[in-house]
């Protein structure tokens, strides 16, 4: 039980945590990535006053360090900015050890897989009387933790977007 932002214990979580979102362990939609982004803001900027009007281009740098690549490619920003803008007003009053455990916590409650360590590795498909049918998979990460291991794989798409990882099967 963290007492302050600086806790050790604390710290090294949010920190991870973070960097799963922005390298897309954790494949946050839209909704979820917006979220994110408004409790990061609260809690490194404090309570939003509009007396200190931070302008856009601001919010929009700030963003290349709280929106995950794969978010932010081919998106204009602009309208993002908005979205975290009217997000961080509306977590004015919390603190910022406490919008770093909602962070924690979101992440606990969107992600079964929370808290494992990653592998990057090859997966064969399935096996049967000893013949890989399917193809091999390059680029997949390895989800071991308490809960379980995962596979997880780049998803595909129309767009030619950096994309987040998706749960291939779980054991």
């Amino acid at each position: 039980n963290a007492t302050s932002v600086t806790s050790t214990g604390h710290m090294l979580e949010y920190i991870e945590s973070v960097h799963n979102v922005m390298y897309a362990q954790y494949p946050c939609n839209k909704q979820q990535v917006m979220e994110l982004a408004g409790l990061m803001i609260q809690a490194e900027l404090g309570d939003y006053d509009k007396t200190i009007r931070l302008d856009k281009i601001k919010i929009i740098k700030k963003m290349e360090y709280i929106l995950p690549g794969y978010f932010r490619e081919n998106r204009r920003m602009a309208k993002y900015a908005d979205r975290v803008i009217k997000l961080w007003k509306s977590n004015s009053g919390i603190s910022p050890l406490r919008c770093q455990q909602k962070y924690i916590e979101n992440l606990k409650s969107w992600f079964k897989y929370y808290g494992c360590e990653f592998y990057p590795c090859n997966y064969k498909r399935s096996i049967q009387s000893g013949e890989t049918h399917g193809d091999m998979l390059a680029g997949v990460l390895l989800a071991v933790g308490h809960r379980g291991v995962y596979v997880l794989y780049r998803t595909d798409g129309k767009k030619a977007r950096i994309k987040p990882y998706d749960l291939l099967s779980s054991h």
